[in-house]
């Protein structure tokens, strides 16, 4: 019995990295190869996100820079493997029904590494999506989410801005400000928030954004030991812990640690939290 044979495509090699990276190289005979490349970029992208690629600016672009050269770099590998693989002995997993469940299979863990990639990769991209956190942050900011230190557990400093899944649906990310620890009090007289009876020195409110009732007046109310209380810079028009109480802290995600993407590019960034004046 003769062993079938195939010459292999490069165009379809690099096709097939671009759209499902390990595949590319099962196709040009070479599945180990485009694994451990594969598994490289990934390995260096955790490691930069757990070195604090969230909250360091030339980090976060090296780490994407790294990780589309390194798609393109396989792209091209795929391809000089293929084009050598002329008239080749066709293996096993050079079927299509071989490569369909791979895709599948592929897909599958990326949409579970997509999931909690804040907690495997120490940060997240973020796009905001409103203008709640007016002027500190403003709508289509693209920002890095640094989710190292958020078990469910961390509490937050005080001033800090952080995502979190919304309360009322946690399939949802919110971003606001710390503004109130466990335990502590916190009320609005007149606009001027109160801690435990101090008032806080807001300087990042544009006070022309506070003119609702409920932002200008709200009861005393003490934070939970489990919880924060969470405010939006954009007072008249953000849903905060003003409507739906104190925020829970195995909802964080992780505190905005920088802007790396925005209309003003004078406003790309570190976001680093406000430290209060009492």
């Amino acid at each position: 019995m003769t062993s079938e044979t195939y010459s292999s495509k490069g165009y379809l090699a690099v096709l097939a990295t671009l759209l499902i990276p390990p595949v590319g190289h099962v196709y040009a005979g070479k599945p180990l190869r485009g694994l451990i490349g594969f598994s490289l970029i990934w390995a260096f992208v955790a490691a930069a996100g757990w070195a604090g690629a969230g909250h360091v600016l030339w980090l976060f672009y090296l780490l994407y820079v790294v990780f589309i050269g390194g798609i393109i770099a396989l792209a091209v590998d795929a391809y000089r493997v293929s084009s050598r693989h002329k008239g080749a002995v066709r293996k096993w997993y050079n079927h299509w029904y071989v490569y369909s469940p791979l895709a599948v299979l592929f897909y599958l863990v990326g949409g579970l590494v997509g999931e909690n990639r804040a907690y495997l990769f120490g940060f997240e991209p973020f796009r905001i999506p409103s203008s709640t956190m007016t002027p500190t942050l403003q709508r289509g900011d693209l920002i890095a989410i640094d989710s190292r230190r958020y078990d469910g557990s961390y509490v937050p400093k005080r001033g800090a801005v952080v995502v979190f899944e919304y309360p009322e649906d946690r399939s949802q990310d919110y971003v606001k400000r710390v503004i109130a620890l466990p335990g502590e009090s916190f009320e609005i007289v007149g606009g001027d928030v109160y801690i435990n009876g101090q008032m806080l020195n807001e300087p990042f409110l544009d006070r022309e954004l506070v003119t609702q009732d409920y932002s200008l007046d709200f009861a005393e109310v003490v934070v939970p030991d489990d919880a924060i209380w969470v405010l939006g810079d954009y007072r008249d028009n953000s849903r905060d812990s003003r409507f739906w109480g104190p925020l829970k802290l195995d909802h964080l995600v992780g505190e905005v640690g920088l802007i790396w993407y925005a209309f003003d590019f004078d406003r790309i960034a570190q976001v680093r939290p406000h430290t209060f004046d009492f």
